[in-house]
């Protein structure tokens, strides 16, 4: 069998991408304990505490933040049992399976997602797609919350069922072959707020494109037709009807369900946004175009920002050639403009409410995967629109190579990590190997110079009666009025 052919085959590519990830998990890279994490692990791991009573309980599993993402606390539940059975087996970890199961089905259906839109594009070009957005998730694989890797995955299924509607519209007239979107769009909401708000701006589009599709005099401009719009409709009735149920869910349900299982109602108090968070746009630049830097160069102090602007004006301007080059991205520049004015005030309002993201210890983690998702798509579309322009092609491809290339010396070591050495977690980072030690070994004293989290992680394992409850003190509950 020729190499090419293997290049092609999408079980080939997730296999390199899985060996890619399990190498990594088995060689201990860039694993680390967290504070919150270590936390989570025992509380998720209390024999005192009932799956649904634990579930519905924001106080212990979200600090007291409600954000209506029990879905994602489930993952979490089997995340930190899975880890609670490997530490009693004496092969410690911290690393997250959910994590790791998604970003290889990630992978897998970047390329098939790929090849069923660029049937005739050389396999090497589709090839690098998925290895280029393996690599720049393998710092994502850490135990913390499973919510931002799951609204990943849900990303790329909305992105890519949108682009294969757009491209096919007539595989799609059976509600059969839109079952995985709208189950997608049902759930993502359950997981975390940027799930929410990528279900709502999904919505918006949808309805957006079948207004345009229902307009004749429109499809010059659009390329939508009448057979876009049984599936654009489907899309469009699924999306609102999850954002309305989501809502329901939020403020009505939740709070009922919650107050069953454990007497209390949850605050709403982090939900409600600070002044000026929808003006704090240029602090969701800086986000969105540092992250951006920092994934092409894997460096966080010399040039990510300047670099990262770059390659945002650049995917523009790709995504413009694309439209121009195949009549069937008419739309291409248009959704990628909504989607980053979009990010930018999402990117913003994440900023006002949460600034520790904008810390080096932080920014550089899962907060920008879901966005990641929508760039990797964006880019791999517009990269492979373009046919007979031979420099482009070699440009990107170039920027492809050169990213996964510094992302492997990374974490091999060659290149410097982004994180501050003074940070909030290097303490963490510093001891994870001699808390993963400790684990290991029953005899191994805990009495050293670990994080508290740490020494009470493993006194939780060896059954320690001293063990804190980890509860913080309820804020003023509220309910609905």
């Amino acid at each position: 069998m020729k190499f090419s052919r293997l290049l092609y085959s999408t079980r080939f590519i997730t296999a390199i991408c899985a060996a890619i990830i399990l190498l990594a998990v088995f060689f201990g890279l860039n694993q680390t304990s967290h504070q919150e994490a270590n936390c989570f692990l025992i509380i998720y791991n209390s024999p005192a505490f009932p799956l649904l009573k634990l579930i519905f309980d924001p106080l212990r599993t979200d600090w007291q933040c409600f954000q209506a993402r029990e879905l994602s606390y489930f993952i979490d539940f089997i995340d930190a049992r899975f880890i609670a059975w490997c530490i009693r087996h004496h092969i410690a970890h911290f690393y997250s399976l959910s994590a790791v199961m998604l970003l290889i089905a990630s992978s897998g259906m970047i390329h098939a997602s790929l090849k069923q839109l660029f049937p005739r594009s050389k396999a090497w070009t589709i090839a690098l797609v998925p290895l280029f957005y393996t690599v720049c998730n393998l710092n994502n694989l850490s135990f913390f919350r499973s919510s931002k890797p799951v609204v990943s995955f849900g990303v790329l299924i909305l992105f890519f069922t949108l682009a294969k509607i757009i491209s096919t519209p007539r595989k799609y007239h059976q509600i059969r072959a839109c079952i995985p979107v709208m189950i997608t769009l049902l759930l993502l909401p359950g997981f975390d707020r940027t799930g929410f708000i990528s279900t709502a701006l999904y919505s918006a589009v949808a309805t957006g494109l079948l207004a345009a599709a229902a307009i004749p005099h429109l499809s010059r401009y659009t390329n939508l037709n009448s057979a876009h719009l049984k599936p654009l409709l489907i899309l469009s009735i699924s999306g609102v009807f999850s954002v309305l149920l989501s809502e329901i869910y939020n403020f009505y349900l939740a709070p009922e369900i919650i107050h069953h299982y454990n007497g209390y109602y949850p605050t709403y108090l982090y939900q409600r946004l600070p002044a000026g968070s929808y003006s704090n746009w240029l602090l969701g630049l800086f986000f969105l175009a540092e992250n951006c830097g920092f994934t092409f160069t894997s460096y966080a102090d010399i040039l990510p920002s300047g670099f990262g602007s770059f390659i945002l004006l650049f995917m523009a301007i790709l995504s413009l050639k694309s439209a121009a080059n195949n009549k069937r991205n008419k739309l291409l520049p248009w959704l990628f403009g909504i989607f980053l004015i979009s990010a930018v005030f999402v990117c913003g309002i994440m900023a006002k409410r949460h600034p520790a993201i904008l810390l080096k210890d932080v920014m550089y983690n899962n907060y920008f995967q879901p966005f990641l998702a929508f760039f990797t798509g964006f880019f791999a579309i517009s990269a492979l629109s373009i046919t007979g322009i031979k420099v482009s092609r070699q440009i990107i491809a170039g920027l492809l190579i050169v990213s996964i290339t510094a992302r492997i010396l990374l974490f091999a070591g060659v290149l410097p990590p982004p994180f501050a050495p003074d940070g909030i977690s290097a303490f963490h980072r510093e001891t994870t190997a001699a808390t993963l030690k400790t684990l290991n070994d029953p005899e191994m004293s805990k009495e050293q110079l670990i994080p508290f989290s740490s020494y009470q992680l493993i006194a939780f394992f060896r059954n320690d009666p001293e063990i804190l409850p980890f509860e913080l003190k309820s804020q003023e509950s509220e309910r609905l009025k």
